[in-house]
């Protein structure tokens, strides 16, 4: 995923855990993008179980979803993990504060923890449906969705468009990799691995 801006963030090592606020925020107008937004409710889900999962060794799933990989009238420009998704409401920039790859903690379960996913859809035309965000436990045996949030969306159409979605995980059982995916009716449009170590 390319991501073009006014000033771009200091580079963090893959496994730390930058405290709120220590990154530089992506900021300024997208050049290439045309500004959209979502209608996101309150509805959120959380769930125990899940069907199992089969993964490739980059992360995307496979097999296992009859409607197959990614979605022809939308694609997702990769996932993004932050503390905050902030809009200027007088100039339309976008700002990505508190950039990161990785969580770790010194006791498991873990804290709460709530962060920002953002992504960059394309989609040539309007369009609406039903847009979910998992997050899938990988050490249990069979996968378990940790977090599920599920609303009515509606793509506005254009070039690139924004979507931020507010996540709360209530506790990491154990160390270890999560997937975080993000689907449309159904279909998935991006995957990320999120890591969770423990501290030394």
């Amino acid at each position: 995923m390319r991501v073009f801006c006014e000033h771009s963030g200091f580079s963090q090592p893959w496994g730390k855990t930058a405290a709120p606020g220590s990154f530089r925020p992506i900021t300024g107008p997208w050049h290439f993008a045309k500004f959209g937004c979502g209608l996101i409710s309150r509805k959120t889900i959380e769930t125990k179980t899940a069907a199992p999962l089969e993964l490739s060794n980059s992360g995307r799933t496979l097999g296992k979803h009859p409607s197959g990989y990614g979605d022809s009238r939308m694609r997702a420009l990769g996932l993004i993990f932050c503390e905050s998704f902030q809009v200027d409401p007088e100039t339309r920039q976008v700002s990505l504060a508190g950039l990161f790859q990785a969580r770790s903690y010194s006791r498991f379960p873990s804290k709460r923890d709530s962060f920002t996913v953002y992504s960059a859809l394309a989609g040539p035309k309007p369009e609406e449906g039903r847009m979910e965000l998992i997050v899938t436990d990988l050490q249990a045996e069979a996968g378990r969705d940790i977090y599920r949030r599920e609303w009515w969306y509606r793509a506005p159409g254009g070039l690139v468009y924004h979507l931020s979605v507010p996540v709360t995980i209530k506790a990491y059982k154990t160390p270890g990799r999560y997937l975080i995916s993000l689907r449309f009716d159904g279909k998935i449009l991006a995957n990320r691995f999120l890591d969770v170590f423990q501290k030394e």
